[in-house]
């Protein structure tokens, strides 16, 4: 038995292979015409090279396989937006629905209510030409001139060679095509074809900003290499956990991604950020087990030790475990700067808050409702960011009417006294949705506005 995908993917080593030697050879002869290479030395490279070069097509070709048979996988949850991938391609001029054989919009209705979606086939057609569409939005673009988006495209070159020929690297012919094409792979092979779409309807920024706070995400919280790990797990765990793995990070890398675009917009200055926000994550998750407070603590500490024993080294089972959470230390840094306070301070205040305004509780609700459209999708990831944001703006709160030298579970105590009206208010809110049977977005909707009034009950919170 086995999968077919289609032609152009099942048998796609061999036009990468070409092009992979193409892009090697043009770099080669440019050092050839000035000098700095003999005949000799260029053929000698190339027979040296033979194996690198099979490494990186095995792993393109692998990385595409992956990303289509996780859009299988999630076929149900996305049945409302490939069908509008389909849309915007054809209103784009990109697509021909009859060329290439896709089903009409009655068809895919008619599939969905008889609980079947689109075929691996007919995904692999459609990840072409998003990627297709990506790269050639992505090499219009001014974004391609930022000096740290160079290094996407290393990877299409021999590890030795990039680091011998880093400069000439710079003036490839090519240079900016590789790297729209490595960015638009990224994007679509790890997020998935919609992610872009989608990111583009939540915020309103173009695909080329959308790219470079993609990269930040992704940089800042070591994606490649997480998932990496994952991947080399082939064989040892499920294939059912390893999806399970990457939907985690997954859902990390677009909040993240959605978080740069909406605090720094055309701001963002990669080189500057990345180093800052990687550092904060570091000091802070080499505590993490000390942060978590509560049920979030024990959940982690149960999903950490459920994914050991499945045979998930420790080191990548705490930050999986953890994908869910990390998305605040974004906003704790921020709050330090704003304070002045040590990171840890802030995110002791953080996560103590969230453990006692039950704001984890609150969170599981709202992520565990099931969206039926993408509209509803929409809202629920924006609700999740407010909440985010309220919980950052109570944590401000807390630190400004307390006091410097003071624990952080003594001015929390005495922020939720003098509050006390508000924050029952809150917790008997809670207190009803708990007792419901059914939860929908109209009270989460009235929820986070009532947690908009407590963080604004605080002095200094805007």
């Amino acid at each position: 038995g086995g999968k077919c995908f289609t032609d152009f993917i099942d048998n796609a080593g061999g036009v990468n292979c070409s092009d992979v030697e193409v892009n090697i050879k043009i770099l080669l002869n440019q050092l050839l015409e000035k000098g700095k290479l003999s005949r000799n030395s260029r053929k000698r490279i190339l027979k040296q090279m033979t194996g690198q070069v099979a490494e990186i097509v095995l792993n393109n070709n692998y990385m595409q396989a992956q990303a289509i048979n996780l859009m299988v996988s999630q076929s149900p949850r996305r049945s409302s937006e490939y069908p509008r991938i389909i849309a915007m391609l054809e209103e784009q001029g990109r697509l021909s629905r009859q060329l290439e054989f896709l089903p009409s919009d009655d068809e895919l209705q008619e599939r969905r209510a008889n609980g079947q979606y689109l075929t691996a086939p007919e995904l692999s057609v459609l990840t072409s030409y998003v990627k297709a569409g990506l790269k050639v939005d992505l090499a219009a673009s001014e974004i391609l001139d930022e000096p740290y988006l160079r290094k996407e495209m290393n990877v299409t070159f021999p590890a030795g060679m990039v680091s011998k020929y880093r400069k000439e690297l710079d003036r490839h012919r090519l240079r900016r095509d590789l790297i729209a094409t490595q960015i638009a792979n990224s994007m679509v092979n790890h997020l998935g074809m919609t992610f872009v779409g989608r990111m583009e309807e939540s915020t309103g920024e173009d695909s080329a900003l959308i790219a470079r706070a993609y990269i930040g995400a992704r940089d800042v919280f070591d994606f490649d290499h997480r998932w990496s790990q994952i991947c080399a797990l082939d064989y040892s765990i499920s294939p059912e956990l390893q999806r399970t793995m990457m939907l985690d990070l997954i859902r990390l890398i677009r909040r993240v991604t959605r978080w740069l675009l909406r605090t720094r917009r055309r701001s963002l200055d990669l080189s500057k950020e990345v180093p800052i926000f990687s550092r904060a994550l570091k000091i802070l998750f080499t505590d993490w087990e000390e942060l978590l407070q509560g049920e979030a603590l024990s959940e982690w500490q149960l999903a950490k030790k459920n994914l050991v024993q499945a045979g998930v080294s420790s080191d990548l089972a705490g930050f999986v475990a953890a994908a869910h959470h990390l998305y605040a230390v974004m906003g704790i840094l921020e709050s330090s700067r704003q304070t002045g306070e040590s990171l840890k301070k802030v995110a002791d205040v953080y996560f103590t808050l969230g453990e006692k305004l039950n704001l984890h509780w609150f969170s599981k609700q709202m992520h565990g409702f099931q969206a039926t459209n993408q509209w509803q999708a929409l809202a629920r990831e924006s609700l999740q960011d407010d909440l985010n944001r309220q919980q950052l703006a109570i944590t401000l709160g807390v630190l400004v009417e307390g006091t410097k030298q003071k624990p952080a579970a003594q001015i929390i105590d005495h922020w939720l006294t003098s509050h006390n009206v508000m924050v029952s208010r809150w917790m008997n809110l809670l207190a009803e949705m708990s007792a419901a049977k059914h939860q929908d977005q109209a009270v989460f909707t009235v929820a986070i506005r009532e947690l908009l009034d407590l963080a604004q009950s605080s002095t200094g919170v805007a």
